[in-house]
């Protein structure tokens, strides 16, 4: 059933909470005509709300690792870089050949990416804006819009004009493409669900194409949300509550689906910084950000292992968006293999179904939530496993907050072997 709640209208962002940064768990939509956007609570009541600068397109944002909110401005064919309340702090991209930004995302190392629509390529930066690479020469990109990271550390690139999907590995090779011949027309926004699975905004067709990885070219399974009044997707992002929020655009509505598929609310967007319609387009979700120490060793050509040298790094995820994002100070070389190894084994896939069962764990408000991950995979990318456990407690609303997390990482290929042991001090502020 289809639940209609009151238009969610919003306040400019002047508040403490603002002040103080976004808070963890909260869903951020961007509104195309006012180029504003909105920051929602776990109910989908709107808390904060605030301006872009003039030519940011509000469809392509998300959070980094360091916390801040990263805008492209597809005018200045820029990335701007903004701090709690909107301030705006620097900027990425200029004097590249970043033309037209059509989507961004942060790889599993922590550096961002930035698809670049009227060039069909996709450029990589740190976040400190220094050139890396790019990607896509020669792969038949088509306006590429949405990126995403798949849990085998792979970037999956949306050709919107190839109505596909093009698969790159971590060297930045091509090596497939997929949606071929499906129902995804006018592929828009992509985002990796608990499952595994490659969920994609058909812009065209009205509805969430499912795609799996398995086979040579992947599989169309049952796709989500067609029949249910939403039009013209766009964003979209997996939740802390394992439910999967996609902007229709055409609607000004912010769909809610279970981790099934079936349409939980549909919740209007109001904008307070413009007239109707607000034309919700992008979606994310701010993670959790922990102080995180790494200790352990790296051994490169059977040279005795050195230890990690950790300056200060931090573990950034979302719960249920198989999405973890490490920030690594180290020398170079170190925080490259960390790198490496963290884009083989990071998406380590955690979700908080289940959380009601632990309601026995209530009394001593400590809640735990633990995913391992063994797995073998490529012999080009060596065997890698990553295990972390998210201690946490029930908030007021009844949602799990994520207080602390202690993990290991191993990663041997190419002659190099990671074990590195993560644990945490608390929430960065």
């Amino acid at each position: 059933m289809r639940h209609r709640f009151a238009p969610i209208a919003c306040v400019l962002l002047a508040s403490a909470a603002g002040a103080q940064g976004l808070v963890p768990g909260r869903i951020l939509v961007g509104c195309r005509d006012v180029h504003s956007i909105v920051e929602l609570d776990a109910a989908g009541a709107a808390v904060d709300e605030f301006a872009l600068e003039d030519g940011a397109g509000s469809d392509v944002f998300d959070v980094g690792p360091d916390g801040r909110l990263y805008v492209a401005n597809g005018t200045a064919n820029v990335v701007a870089v903004h701090v709690a309340g909107g301030q705006k702090v620097g900027e990425i991209g200029a004097g590249s050949t970043l033309s037209g930004p059509g989507g961004l995302a942060f790889g599993p190392s922590g550096n961002l990416y930035v698809s670049s629509n009227l060039t069909g390529r996709v450029l990589e930066f740190r976040t400190n804006g220094a050139f890396v690479r790019e990607i896509g020469a020669g792969a038949g990109l088509s306006f590429p819009r949405g990126i995403t990271f798949g849990p085998n550390g792979h970037l999956y690139v949306l050709s919107f004009g190839g109505d596909r999907v093009v698969e790159f590995d971590a060297n930045g090779a091509k090596v497939r493409e997929l949606g071929v011949g499906s129902s995804m027309h006018g592929p828009y926004a992509a985002a990796f669900g608990p499952d595994g699975h490659l969920y994609v905004t058909s812009l065209a067709t009205n509805r969430v194409v499912v795609l799996s990885l398995e086979g040579p070219n992947g599989a169309e399974l049952p796709a989500i949300g067609a029949g249910t009044g939403l039009t013209s997707p766009s964003g979209l992002a997996w939740g802390p509550d394992g439910h999967l929020y996609v902007a229709s655009f055409s609607s000004d509505e912010l769909y809610e689906f279970d981790g099934a598929g079936a349409l939980v609310h549909a919740h209007p967007i109001v904008t307070a910084l413009g007239p109707a319609p607000s034309l919700p387009i992008g979606v994310s979700i701010v993670p959790w950000r922990f102080k995180a120490r790494i200790t352990g060793t790296i051994a490169r050509g059977g040279e005795k292992p050195s230890p990690i040298k950790d300056k200060g790094s931090v573990v950034s995820f979302v719960p249920g968006s198989r999405r973890v994002l490490l920030s690594f100070q180290d020398d170079p070389a170190n925080a490259q293999d960390m790198a490496s190894a963290i884009s083989v084994a990071g998406t380590s896939g955690m979700s908080l179904s289940g959380i009601e069962s632990l309601e026995s764990a209530a009394a001593t408000k400590r809640w735990w939530l633990g995913t391992e991950i063994h797995r073998d995979v490529s012999p080009d990318d060596g065997v890698a496993a990553l295990a972390l456990r998210v201690a946490g407690k029930k908030g007021p609303d009844g949602t799990f907050v994520p207080t602390s997390a202690t993990g290991a990482l191993h990663r041997a290929a190419g002659g190099v072997v990671v074990d590195a042991k993560i644990s945490t001090a608390g929430l960065v502020k």
